[in-house]
């Protein structure tokens, strides 16, 4: 490195030097820590170049008075040169196959963890604890290499060298985990043995899939300033799939048995698919953070709209999951199927309560006819009367059932009849083959 140098010389010398007008150029060896003279110097007063030592002083030459200040300034100089040599000599590199972790920014609870996969003199190829292969520039602060995993912009991720994931570095992360979140098992009254007591109280079979607890501590630390809670994603999860679970139960109670197997496969389905939706739902929140929490400078727009984009879709899929709720509430009440083992039984309780039905609709007209009103008619309770009453005012009718509703239900009790028959037909041939 070439400095400028300022040098003393005795009255005697008749040198061009510590002259105000006279640059002398001088180069500093950190290996031997010594100044060797780049060249003569350089007089600009006089214009005159590479002034040797034989040569008279200019009229300008002035001695130094102050030598302690000149060997100050000295000594700095070669402190500072040394300091940045060392530097250099001491700077930690990323090397290949180890992992290196990082806290975020907005909790320091929350730690990332990289493996670089490959580097070069100037790129890095490094692995998440997903499994995603990204491509960061390499940058150096102070002494050391540092990268941006998600990007360069305000609050980012700052992966330097000389966090080196080791075991003993590992144990601890583990020890701090465990020790947060007893701390939270007890402030938030959040617990997991809790989880397994209210499952039991409430149903044996259920089966509950798993909730990336970690990646949704990320999400939350990407979009929110507070402290994210243990458990408190699973607990979110397992409510949703509890109110699953009590629509199909009440749903086996109103049907056969035999649609008890098709329930629960549907329920499954929900539990996993929720479970799936949720997970995913998270790790998008892990791809850019909110703008209320690193702020507008250097912000990754367009990053952001395809977050966005992908929350749409997810949101679409979870409207999706949600219709499996309503299936399950149709499953056993669309009809009575053929294959159904008592399905000549509940088609003789349908045949009974549609004839029932039709006596009924038959009694209230003849009621009505000849009273003009349905004050004092047995057949009906008093909400029907009510709702009959206000009907035959709007639509402007003579009698509370048209024909219509009669034959309707004429035809359903001939063909309810004639499937009976059917089937008992069906069933005497399958046992004379027998």
């Amino acid at each position: 490195m070439a400095t400028k140098g300022i040098f003393l010389v005795a009255d005697d010398e008749k040198v061009c030097c510590n002259c105000k007008h006279f640059i002398q150029y001088h180069l500093f060896n950190a290996k031997t820590e010594e100044w060797q003279i780049y060249h003569e110097g350089l007089c600009l007063f006089t214009k005159h170049k590479h002034r040797k030592s034989t040569q008279a002083a200019c009229k300008h030459f002035k001695q130094e008075k102050d030598l302690n200040k000149v060997l100050e300034q000295l000594q700095n100089n070669v402190e500072e040169i040394t300091r940045k040599e060392k530097c250099i000599m001491k700077k930690t590199k990323f090397e290949e196959g180890k992992k290196y972790y990082c806290s975020s920014p907005l909790n320091s609870e929350c730690v990332y963890e990289f493996e670089i996969v490959k580097r070069t003199e100037k790129m890095l190829v490094i692995k998440d604890s997903d499994g995603n292969m990204k491509r960061r520039k390499i940058d150096i602060r102070d002494e050391e290499e540092i990268i941006y995993p998600n990007g360069k912009y305000s609050m980012c991720l700052v992966l330097g060298s000389n966090e080196l994931v080791t075991e003993e570095k590992t144990q601890n992360i583990v020890k701090e985990n465990i020790e947060t979140q007893y701390v939270a098992k007890k402030e938030s009254n959040i617990t997991y043995v809790d989880f397994e007591k209210k499952e039991e109280k409430k149903q044996d079979n259920i089966k509950y899939y798993e909730i990336n607890e970690e990646m949704a501590a990320r999400e939350k630390s990407m979009r929110s300033f507070d402290d994210y809670k243990k458990g408190s994603a699973t607990m979110q999860y397992r409510e949703l799939v509890d109110k699953a679970a009590d629509i199909a139960e009440k749903q086996k109670k109103e049907v056969d048995s035999i649609y008890h197997k098709k329930i629960d496969y549907y329920f499954d389905l929900y539990a996993r698919k929720l479970a799936e939706n949720l997970n995913k739902n998270y790790e998008i929140g892990t791809r850019c953070p909110s703008v209320m929490v690193v702020g507008a400078g250097n912000f990754p727009v367009r990053k952001k709209e395809k977050q966005i984009n992908a929350w749409d879709k997810n949101m679409q899929e979870y409207q999706e999951i949600q219709k499996i709720l309503e299936k399950i509430k149709g499953i056993g009440t669309s009809g009575i199927s053929s294959d159904d083992p008592r399905a000549i039984q509940k088609l003789k309780e349908k045949l009974l309560h549609l004839e029932e039905e039709q006596e009924n609709m038959k009694a209230v007209n003849a009621y009505y006819k000849k009273n003009k009103t349905l004050e004092g008619c047995n057949v009906l309770t008093e909400k029907i009367k009510k709702i009959l009453t206000d009907y035959m005012k709007r639509q402007n009718i003579t009698k509370p059932y048209s024909s219509f509703a009669l034959s309707n239900n004429s035809a359903n009790i001939k063909r309810v009849k004639q499937r009976i028959e059917e089937l008992e037909q069906k069933a005497t041939d399958t046992t004379l083959i027998g």
